[in-house]
């Protein structure tokens, strides 16, 4: 029953990726170099339209170490692209903008009275990358976060600075797989 079961379900997806309309909403995996590394979400392709959106959320993920107890982490990103080149071909070159928040909390061994470090970050950036298509369903990506606002918060102290490729050691690209489901 579960070997006919998984061979159900790639038939399925095998099928939707060579469906005859290409479907506008699907499911989105994104892995984040960032801090919260692996978010699921949704993806929006408008038939024919240069414009393509995603959003994801980073659920709590144990980032733990040997001098860390009880870490919990949260995160959430909103991202509008634009392909840049003809909407037809496979690969398409990207600029948009996107909106990443992330939230980190932890005790660190030895604090006095086990009292919890907070980290939050926000990220207001301006993206390029690239998007492929495979078949009429599936779309992988990656988009590099080009210039922008960081504002990053430890404890109450918060910093806001501006970011730039290669200045401050900025560089935390996003990659994602969405499936097209209807």
């Amino acid at each position: 029953m579960k070997k006919n079961s998984i061979f159900l379900i790639f038939m399925h997806f095998i099928l939707l990726s060579f469906a005859q309309k290409p479907a506008e909403w699907g499911l989105r995996i994104g892995f984040s170099t960032a801090e919260d590394k692996i978010g699921f979400g949704a993806s929006y392709y408008p038939a024919e339209s240069k414009w393509f959106h995603h959003a994801e959320v980073y659920p709590i993920q144990n980032r733990g170490s040997d001098i860390t107890l009880n870490p919990r982490n949260f995160g959430f990103l909103v991202r509008s692209n634009y392909k840049i080149n003809r909407t037809e071909r496979k690969l398409n070159y990207t600029a948009g903008a996107e909106l990443y928040y992330s939230w980190y909390k932890r005790i660190i061994a030895g604090t006095p009275n086990d009292v919890p470090t907070l980290s939050q970050g926000t990220h207001l950036m301006a993206t390029a990358g690239l998007n492929y298509r495979i078949g009429k369903r599936i779309n992988l990506d990656i988009a590099l976060p080009v210039a922008g606002v960081l504002s990053d918060q430890n404890d109450g102290d918060t910093h806001i600075s501006p970011a730039f490729i290669g200045f401050y050691g900025f560089f935390l690209p996003k990659a994602g797989v969405q499936v097209s489901l209807f």
